[in-house]
């Protein structure tokens, strides 16, 4: 068996996994050989879209997201959707090809010809994870290496030295991906926290704030449980909204996208329990949400521990273990906890209100965006990309589960949010992927338009054009400048997707916006929708503030 045979039997599986690619000669056997196999190919565009797509992939399925892409300008092509995954802990696999082993790999390194890099050394730079074949017997050793540690959440790229993979003999590759050993639960700390939360005069107001770790061990409804028991208020991180979607002591998101109810009952807290949560500033809010509270962390990864917030207890261990433990040490009853309203729910979460601001061809975003909710499937997901508009289509396009959201923010770099897109809608064609993105970012990406309409995924892409990079504009209108240089006149989208074979849907006017649900309506289902939505320049989110201006006590009102 070739190598490359070998190598698509180990990434195909059993269950026919899709693979996400863009054709290179030093993968195209790798590639051939998918096919041969019965693997689905999703060839983008661009290699940045394909990384992004396997992204997406594992971040709605939990399952290894797998990207093919060539060696060199392919990988270089790819690296900001690679960092984007890398950070936010994704279980993507994305094999490449490398220079050749031995002397003739040496000749490579010394030239410095062509395609050559030294792809290992910036990837370990990069604090990307980097597995190198250079002899055929490690081939089956190392591809399952990459495969375990990719399936435990991790991503890794995988480096075959051309000469191995397209011409060595081999073995076929055997070994199946096992999860991680967690942890044992640390019994010691358990009872400590037991202790303080039973104690004469314990803390009656207690935030469980689920984070990323916690959607992964499956511990949303461990918390829940708990939530009752303790009478304690659920809310989570941005990666994990969702998670207690329906709960009546649901209060959302934490952080720079709360909701002014989730940020003054949490202020209020006298404990807060974070599980698997970083606790980073975007969820502290530069550390003054949680007012006087005292804050326990609890993850399975030392790293985490005080990374961004001082915490007064750690305890090691996987969430949804931790969660157990709790809820068969602690008492039934006899906590009071914070008292939820007639209704049964913690906290009102009224609509929105706010005036209209928009005019022809200037659209009040929030405006825009109701429209929306109401327009698209309440079963959807949801993919917002980084930038201005996201502060306008996050909190308006809500979901049901955290594997219906994706926010590829991590690496802060808009054009990651179409890669992402893609991946989800191929995991879940029966459900609608909605793609939040503003003209920035769109024009970076859009020549991957065409992979969504070759495979006729059922993708809204809902373009805020507020003329410009916005976030940039208000960025310099905070620090006194002029933004002129941060604006731009743009081409029409809409003509360009239906050039592509998409539907097409200009709103540009307040009639266009009454319409939005009609104008939906009519293409769902049927390939990939564009709405090119002209976005009033001016308005600003509030994350603008939080990210680029003096930082503002909650208690004072901000938010």
């Amino acid at each position: 068996m070739k190598a490359y045979e070998a190598v698509a039997a180990a990434l195909a599986g059993e269950v026919g996994r899709p693979v996400f690619t863009l054709m290179s000669d030093d993968t195209a056997k790798l590639l051939v050989a998918l096919h041969d196999r019965g693997a689905p190919l999703i060839a983008t565009r661009h290699e940045s879209t394909a990384v992004g797509a396997a992204d997406g992939f594992w971040r709605s399925t939990a399952t290894v997201g797998v990207a093919v892409v060539g060696k060199g300008p392919g990988l270089t092509n790819a690296l900001n959707a690679l960092l984007t995954a890398a950070k936010a802990g994704s279980g993507v696999l994305v094999v490449t090809g490398g220079s050749a082993s031995g002397e003739r790999g040496r000749i490579e390194a010394h030239q410095g010809t062509g395609k050559y890099i030294e792809q290992s050394a910036m990837l370990r730079a990069l604090g990307v994870q980097a597995l190198r074949v250079d002899e055929p017997q490690r081939l089956s050793q190392t591809v399952s290496e990459a495969l375990i540690q990719a399936a435990r959440g991790a991503t890794v790229v995988l480096e075959i030295a051309s000469d191995v993979l397209n011409s060595a003999e081999v073995a076929p590759i055997t070994g199946e991906p096992v999860p991680a050993e967690q942890p044992a639960v640390a019994e010691a700390e358990i009872a400590e926290l037991c202790e303080v939360l039973t104690a004469e005069g314990a803390a009656n107001r207690v935030v469980l704030l689920a984070g990323r770790g916690a959607v992964r061990s499956g511990a949303g409804p461990l918390l829940a449980s708990l939530a009752d028991r303790l009478g304690a208020a659920l809310a989570t991180t941005l990666p994990a909204r969702g998670l207690f979607h329906g709960h009546p002591r649901d209060v959302g998101v934490v952080g720079t996208y709360a909701t002014p109810a989730a940020t003054d009952l949490v202020s209020r807290a006298d404990l807060v329990l974070a599980f698997g949560a970083s606790l980073n500033q975007f969820t502290t809010y530069k550390g003054s949400i949680f007012g006087r509270a005292h804050l326990v962390q609890i993850d399975t990864d030392l790293r985490a521990f005080g990374r961004h917030t001082a915490v007064e207890m750690e305890i090691r261990g996987d969430a949804a273990a931790t969660a157990r433990r709790l809820l068969d040490e602690l008492p039934i009853g006899g906590k009071r906890g914070y008292p939820t309203r007639a209704d049964g729910n913690l906290v009102e979460n009224p609509p929105i209100r706010f005036t209209d601001r928009s005019t022809q061809g200037s659209l009040d975003p929030r405006t825009v965006m109701a429209a929306l909710d109401a327009a698209l499937p309440a079963d959807r997901t949801v993919v917002i990309e980084p930038g201005n508009h996201s502060a306008f289509s996050l909190p308006a396009l809500a979901v049901t589960a955290p594997d219906r959201f994706i926010a590829p923010w991590e690496y802060s770099s808009i054009g990651t949010g179409l890669g992402p897109a893609i991946g989800a809608a191929v995991a879940h064609p029966s459900r609608t992927t909605v793609l939040c993105v503003g003209d920035g970012g769109w024009t970076m990406t859009s020549n991957d338009l065409d992979t969504a309409v070759r495979h006729r995924l059922p993708l809204v892409i809902v373009v805020s054009d507020d003329g410009g990079f916005g976030s940039e504009a208000h960025y310099l209108r905070l620090h006194g400048l002029p933004a002129d240089l941060a604006y731009y006149a743009n081409p029409s989208f809409v003509q360009a997707a239906r050039a592509i074979g998409a539907a097409g849907l200009d709103v540009s006017t307040p009639d266009d916006v009454q319409r939005l649900p009609a104008m939906v309506g009519r293409h769902l289902g049927d390939g990939p929708v564009l709405l090119h939505c002209r976005m009033d320049p001016q308005a600003r989110g509030d994350w603008i503030d939080f990210a680029f201006g003096p930082a503002v006590p909650v208690a004072t009102g901000a938010r």
